[in-house]
């Protein structure tokens, strides 16, 4: 891959060290911080890239603020490139995730991949990875005895596993998503260093601490009605600027928002429209219509909805993709590498990484989507448009215009 930049050395210009990470942001925390600054320390990195979910985020749930706004956090405090996970990769299961997010890094030619983990060291991740690898015909057949006996897939695929005396709990959710990273890496032959650090907190932390706490505490503090104020010291100075700013004039944006469309779209469906939808299995599409007018709240909806073979989060997705309209059709092909990077956002040292290596990236930059035109992209319109919906009215029209018109967050600073 770096003989791309011979003549880069040819002219005595040194390559800037570039980390990459996975992010979603939901929003960003001290915690995040600390992984943006560790990251560069321990791969002594002149640049951090972050490819981050855009609209909606793996667990199949809309952020909380848009990505421009996580963008300029992110900036703010320890990272320099910020690109957009398209869609079709940041609303999947855990593999099609990172396949997609470190193809990208790949393209953007990374020395190394950092990501938090509940282990804190890599051998495991590597040695777990090519168990997967090699063992994979043998691993399916095992996955799919756990399945016919009712576990969901996260519970069958960490049983596949556990015969092989791992150092790895592959229970744990960045354990999993650090596993993928590194199975992709090695797969596709990236040259990339992947490296990973201990999480401060649990991922599913759900009670407020006093200076590193998860995101999904802060969501949920947030989603309750509680002000930012209240949980400033566990973000950074610019992230309680712009939620306090969104507060001020409208709700953080949740699945509740979105309810009431998604109810239209499954009952204005016929049960084989449904069944066309990407991740609907095995009867979904009858459970989701015979169940969903049943319920006022996404809440108690979930809760009635989901089954042990079904985790709430492949079923959030699923409901996603049926807001989305994202068949199974225009997800079978799905490339193994994205077509596309879609800058959201850079400060001056990002820039500078950026101009030492667009003319050597492969696949195009792109900084304003209306010269563009791909069909994840398409996908990627009716993603943020069904986001958008989740807005107060009067906000609508604008914050779905910002898909085309809103030109990257730049901090000069």
């Amino acid at each position: 891959m770096y003989t791309n930049f011979v003549s880069l050395f040819l002219k005595g210009v040194k390559k800037m060290k570039a980390t990459g990470i996975v992010v979603e942001y939901n929003p960003f925390h001290n915690g995040h911080m600390y992984h943006a600054k560790k990251a560069r320390e321990k791969t002594n990195a002149d640049v951090i890239i972050a490819v981050m979910s855009g609209s909606f985020l793996q667990r199949g749930l809309p952020a909380l603020v848009s990505k421009w706004e996580r963008t300029e956090m992110a900036l703010s405090h320890g990272v320099d490139l910020v690109f957009e996970l398209p869609y079709a990769y940041a609303c999947q299961k855990a593999d099609i995730f990172a396949q997609g997010a470190v193809s990208m890094l790949a393209s953007l030619f990374v020395d190394s991949l950092c990501f938090g983990s509940e282990v804190g060291e890599i051998e495991p991740f590597i040695q777990a990875a090519n168990i997967l690898l090699n063992e994979e015909e043998q691993r399916k057949k095992t996955i799919e005895t756990y399945l016919k006996k009712g576990l969901n897939y996260p519970t069958a695929f960490a049983k596949s596993l556990s015969s092989y005396s791992l150092s790895l709990d592959i229970t744990k959710p960045n354990n999993i998503l650090g596993l993928q990273y590194v199975k992709s890496i090695i797969s596709n032959h990236y040259n990339i260093q992947p490296v990973t650090i201990q999480r401060t907190t649990p991922y599913h932390e759900t009670k407020i601490k006093e200076k590193v706490t998860s995101a999904t505490s802060i969501k949920n503090h947030l989603l309750h009605g509680h002000p930012v104020s209240s949980i400033a010291h566990t973000m950074p100075q610019k992230t309680v600027e712009l939620l306090q700013k969104h507060e001020e004039k409208m709700e953080f944006i949740s699945w509740e928002h979105l309810f009431p469309f998604l109810k239209y779209r499954i009952r204005t469906s016929s049960k084989q429209e449904l069944a066309q939808i990407h991740e609907a299995e095995e009867g979904l599409e009858h459970r989701i219509y015979s169940m969903i007018h049943q319920f006022s709240t996404f809440e108690s909806f979930m809760n009635a909805f989901k089954t042990k073979r079904y985790t709430q989060n492949r079923l959030q997705r699923f409901c996603t993709h049926i807001l989305t309209h994202t068949t199974k059709e225009e997800l079978h092909s799905l490339p193994s590498e994205t077509p596309y990077l879609r800058l959201l956002g850079m400060n001056l040292t990002g820039r500078q990484y950026l101009n030492q290596i667009k003319k050597e990236v492969a696949v195009p930059i792109i900084t304003k989507r209306t010269a563009h035109h791909d069909s994840l992209l398409d996908i990627e319109d009716r993603a943020h448009f069904t986001y958008s919906m989740g807005f107060p009215k009067r906000y609508q029209p604008s914050i779905y215009e910002m898909e085309f018109k809103r030109a990257p967050v730049i901090i000069l600073t």
